[in-house]
């Protein structure tokens, strides 16, 4: 997936790990392991870790401090991360705590950790997807507030787990920061926290309820409270209920996003038009779905411009309006027009790759011609063109290091273009020779120079080479601008918009460099040119894996899971005899039900995995699948067994995960869709059951998952 983002992305948005990696994890500085905590501080939990998350963290940092102003409340900033041992126990069972949540009444809390603990933060319909380790915040939410209480109120210094209090009543502390009531962290004892909570919180004015504000205040309103009934009004609102709340909900970011995913395409205008009008202040992630939504329209597009270029201080706005006048205004080399009008016409054979030896025996016969003919026109072309060829022959051939063929090669291309200044191919094995060797702004340069003229050579791999080298350096080159805080050149996204179209279109392009080019489209937050694009290449090559990978992609970001199964039924009535398509829309089926068991669509989910086991018993014939095949399934049983779990349909989770363990036991091991794996799901299953003295299920459960049979 992409190198680099306009934002960071969305974490997976795939399928499980068994064949697919995430898109991105953010990265922060691991913090130092806390002291050791004695027995007698630790927190027993009375209730199971599966207990739910109690504590009503604020979204954002501004929030917080907002309420704590208004309420006279200090704040709280709970400080936790993964796999320290206090921060797990904190996280696990004080954080569950009735008791220890009601502690918490007197604080405005706000919870900060580096680390990722869901795939996504929302759903295809731009629902929220909390944090199930803190509940209530998405993960991109609790990991922005580390880095700004880490710069206030840690003096330089990481450590969890950690519970800073800070008041902000008037005449505390030393003005914007206010004054530190308590920072706790390397305990000897977590009862430190307890009694220091019972001692400090206040008690005065409470945060409003939101249940008893009317319209415009909860529109006003900071608190997640708030924010949260307003959003559940949008989801389960009618027609006129969601364009009302589309209207006004510009202060309320998360209502903004539903509505740009909204089935209506009145409700979506609606929340275009307020983001054009008021973009200042809205997040990234919120911009991006604007500008997903406008795709496909000029005037929509042009509206969001204005409202991004409204917002000039805000780093996002700026980044995504550069994108955006690219698509609109941006100039380049390529006539896509033209180069689909050539591609579309007759075509030869795709060239054979010569041999070493007739390489070898070429370049010294054109190298003789050249010092007998120093003026003769092509040789010096010709020779670019051999050694860039001897070069990609020998690496096929398995030497790894050519970095000599490539440094002969851009020499001789070099050497080619002074002296045929408008040859395009010439221009070509430059940008080639030197994208290899790393020089990322000569190979763009280079390509630029070469397309044009490229057009009557359009099959050739040449002309794939150099489409492949515009899109990655521009890309590149694009990323190298956002780390220096430098403009982006509209120019650049709109060469690297137009050769990754063409590239696309090209049947001579290898998928890897097709993959590559809709990667630089996503990592520019172009989704919807990257989902037209995705679904068009997938539908032209149904056996590839890599198209396919891209489309499970778009649909899983762009729209709902059953979209997924939709596409599926497509491609299989196009191709109903191949085993290869049977076994992806088995893999695609796979991937929706583990996102719609995550969003509480259970009916949904079961059907989707049900495909899943019918997409792969009729995947025939494919020996180099058959190793993920029991796998696979084991996966899909499994998670119909979490999804009836889930329902409170004990017998029939068993009966699923007894399937699950005897098609592939290891798979238990295995991370499904959304991070968990069912070995987890094992876990619940059989406390499930001995709550509901269900001996005989657990005896099955037991005796599957150990690999025997039940007595």
């Amino acid at each position: 997936m992409p190198a680099f983002a306009l934002w960071p992305a969305p974490a997976s948005l795939l399928a499980p790990a068994l064949l697919l990696a995430p898109v991105v994890v953010l990265a922060l500085c691991a913090a130092p392991l806390g002291a050791q905590v004695e027995s007698s501080g630790w927190w027993s939990p009375g209730g199971e870790v599966s207990d739910p998350p109690l504590i009503p963290w604020q979204r954002t940092l501004d929030d917080a401090l907002a309420l704590s102003a208004e309420t006279g409340k200090p704040l709280i900033i709970c400080v936790n991360a993964d796999g320290e041992v206090a921060s797990e126990s904190i996280a696990r069972g004080r954080y569950r705590d009735p008791a220890f949540a009601a502690k918490l009444a007197g604080f405005i809390p706000v919870v900060a950790s580096p680390d990722t603990h869901s795939p996504r933060g929302h759903d295809g319909r731009g629902v929220r997807v909390p944090c199930p380790r803190f509940g209530r915040v998405t993960c991109a939410e609790h990991q922005a507030i580390e880095p700004l209480v880490y710069a206030r109120w840690f003096n330089g210094r990481r450590v969890t787990p950690r519970h800073v209090g800070v008041s902000f009543e008037s005449g505390a502390g030393d003005g914007a920061d206010g004054e530190v009531l308590f920072n706790l962290f390397l305990l000897t004892s977590l009862d430190v926290i307890d009694e220091t909570l019972e001692q400090r919180g206040v008690s005065g004015r409470g945060l409003k309820d939101a249940a008893r504000l009317g319209d415009a205040a909860l529109l006003a309103a900071r608190d997640a409270a708030a924010r949260e009934r307003l959003e559940a009004r949008f989801v389960s609102g009618g027609l006129a209920e969601r364009r009302r709340l589309a209207e006004r909900g510009t202060a309320q970011p998360e209502l903004l996003r539903l509505a740009l995913r909204d089935a209506d395409p009145s409700v979506r205008a609606l929340a275009l038009k307020r983001v054009s009008e008021q973009a200042v202040g809205l997040p990234g992630g919120v911009l991006g779905e604007a500008a997903r939504a406008a795709w496909g329209s000029p005037e929509e597009l042009a509206a969001v411009l204005s409202g991004l270029e409204a917002a000039a201080d805000d780093e996002d706005a700026r980044r995504l309006a550069a994108v955006i006048r690219g698509v609109l205004h941006g100039r380049s080399v390529l006539d896509v027009g033209a180069w689909q009008q050539a591609l579309d016409s007759s075509r030869g054979e795709l060239p054979v790759r010569r041999d070493t030896d007739t390489l070898y025996a070429e370049v010294g016969r054109l190298g003789e011609a050249i010092a007998a003919s120093p003026d003769a026109p092509g040789l010096r072309t010709q020779l670019a063109e051999t050694l860039v060829e001897m070069a990609d022959v020998s690496l096929d051939e398995g030497l790894s290091d050519v970095t000599w063929l490539w440094e002969q090669a851009s020499d001789a291309a070099r050497d080619a273009t002074t002296h045929a200044p408008d040859s395009a191919p010439a221009w070509a094995a430059l940008s080639r020779a030197d994208w290899e060797l790393g020089g990322t702004e000569l190979a763009a340069d280079a390509a630029a120079r070469a397309l044009p003229g490229m057009l009557s050579r359009a099959h050739s791999l040449a002309s794939v080479d150099a489409l492949h080298v515009l899109v990655q350096a521009r890309f590149e080159q694009l990323g190298a601008a956002l780390d220096a805080g430098q403009p982006l050149s509209e120019h650049w996204v709109a060469e690297l918009i137009a050769g990754a179209e063409v590239l696309l279109e090209h049947v001579y392009a290898a998928e890897w460099q097709q993959a590559a080019a809709l990667d630089a489209l996503a990592g520019l937050r172009l989704d919807g040119l990257h989902g037209e694009l995705a679904a068009r290449a997938a539908a032209a090559s149904p056996r590839s894996e890599l198209m396919q990978e891209q489309l499970r992609w778009h649909l899983l970001r762009d729209g709902d899971a059953l979209a997924l199964l939709s596409a599926y039924d497509d491609m299989l009535k196009a191709a109903p005899r191949s085993g290869l398509v049977r076994w992806f829309a088995g893999y695609g089926a796979l991937a929706a039900g583990d996102r719609l068991r995550d969003e509480g669509r259970q009916d949904d989910a079961r059907r989707a995995y049900a495909a899943s086991l019918t997409g792969f018993a009729k995947a025939e014939g494919l020996d180099d699948r058959l190793e993920m095949l029991a796998p696979c399934q084991a996966l899909a049983h499994a998670g119909i067994a979490a999804s009836c779990l889930l329902e409170g349909e004990l017998e029939a989770a068993a009966e699923a995960m007894v399937l699950a363990a005897r098609t592939n036991t290891p798979a238990l091991d295995l991370p499904d869709g959304n991070g968990a794996t069912p070995r987890a799901t094992v876990s619940a299953l059989l406390r499930a059951l001995g709550r509901a003295e269900r001996k005989d299920l657990v005896s099955l459960v037991e005796a599957a998952v150990a690999g025997r049979r039940a007595r």
